[in-house]
């Protein structure tokens, strides 16, 4: 009896997860990808320099912003169980940590990295080369641009993107550090630093910023839609937004130069963050930043056959299985949407809700 009650009530309690996740958890949940196994001794002194360690002030970063951070040991998702690609699945935001390994984004990893809905937050520019050494294959190029030789103390300097000038990450970023301005070059980053080199060619992502460095402009924020193909031939797409937010550097056989942002790209990195996973991040200085969070409800969860769903300024509705196959899609007339989803087969299927201005939430729900 009393295993009976308490399987009723993780029952209970799975199914307030499915419907209100909102209200089960305050935080929103940041996988943050490592390889915890990955260590080198450093000589002549015999020191060991631990991944994780290298890793601790990225993740210390999101922790402070109000993060539940997850530390995910990389493994071959190819041969891993179901259920850890549906963990990787529930993640508002997934983070590849920089010291992880690029091999563990090669084919046939690289499709299953890129169908995971959440977006992707990146600086590791191996993990997203083309070419000859393709790995997750965002970029057409397998060039990384890297300069180990300047001064720890040195500045380097970034520009944003006069296209992306009016993007309302920026909003209120000159009242709060009052020497910034966007229009000009914005200190971003001390000392050693790498970035992929595509050669100018970013295909369908949109360029965001460059770093001014000894070899010329190179790309340190390059956003890419869900849905698009990375560029042109590439075959790859993402399911969910992905972004590369780059420079960490490896110098020395040392990690430590993988979070060396100056107060002003430390704030564009977690507003960028909260954009892409609906972060709260509260009162600032300034204003209120919630980018895009979008309050949806999913009705009848799990699903005989009729679905509703309801969101403000509905525009359209798109489902998907878990392999991230689109079975479903149908615009809606008004805030609410009633769906028959009696053709679908019992499974776990992902509804995506999309207002008049393309901002959207996902929802899981189970037929």
């Amino acid at each position: 009896m009393k295993k009976l009650l308490q399987l009723k009530k993780f029952t209970f309690l799975f199914m307030l997860v499915l419907l209100f996740p909102g209200y089960i958890s305050a935080q929103e949940l940041l996988i943050y990808v490592a390889d915890t196994n990955a260590k080198q001794v450093l000589s002549p002194d015999g020191v060991t320099n631990d991944s994780v360690l290298a890793e601790a002030p990225t993740i210390a970063i999101f922790e402070e912003d109000g993060y539940d951070v997850q530390i995910f040991q990389i493994t071959t998702l190819s041969t891993a169980d179901q259920s850890v690609i549906d963990m990787l699945d529930e993640a508002d935001l997934i983070y590849i940590g920089r010291r992880v390994a690029s091999a563990n984004f090669q084919s046939p990893e690289k499709e299953i990295w890129n169908n995971l809905f959440p977006p992707i937050m990146t600086e590791n520019m191996w993990a997203l080369r083309g070419g000859t050494n393709m790995r997750m294959n965002w970029f057409n190029s397998d060039g990384i641009y890297t300069n180990t030789t300047i001064e720890d103390s040195a500045l380097v300097y970034a520009t944003i993107e006069l296209a992306q000038i009016d993007d309302e990450i920026f909003e209120g970023l000159d009242e709060l550090f009052e020497d910034v301005d966007i229009t000009d070059t914005i200190a971003w980053w001390y000392g050693s630093h790498n970035t992929i080199d595509p050669a100018g060619d970013f295909g369908n992502g949109t360029l965001m910023a460059t770093a001014s460095t000894a070899a010329g402009d190179k790309p340190i924020w390059v956003r890419f839609e869900d849905g698009d193909e990375f560029y042109p031939g590439s075959v790859d797409m993402p399911a969910g937004e992905r972004v590369y937010f780059g420079l960490g550097c490896e110098r020395d056989n040392l990690y430590q130069y993988y979070s060396r942002y100056t107060e002003v790209s430390k704030e564009i990195f977690l507003r960028e963050a909260a954009r892409l996973s609906g972060h709260w991040r509260g009162e600032s200085d300034v204003k209120k930043f919630n980018y895009g969070a979008v309050a949806s409800m999913v009705y009848f969860n799990p699903v005989i056959q009729k679905l509703v769903v309801e969101m403000d300024n509905l525009n359209r509705m798109e489902v998907f299985d878990i392999s991230g196959k689109l079975i479903y899609a149908a615009p809606a007339k008004s805030n609410k949407l009633y769906v028959d989803l009696g053709f679908a087969e019992s499974g776990i299927y992902l509804v995506r809700l999309f207002d008049n201005n393309n901002n959207f939430s996902t929802n899981k729900i189970i037929k």
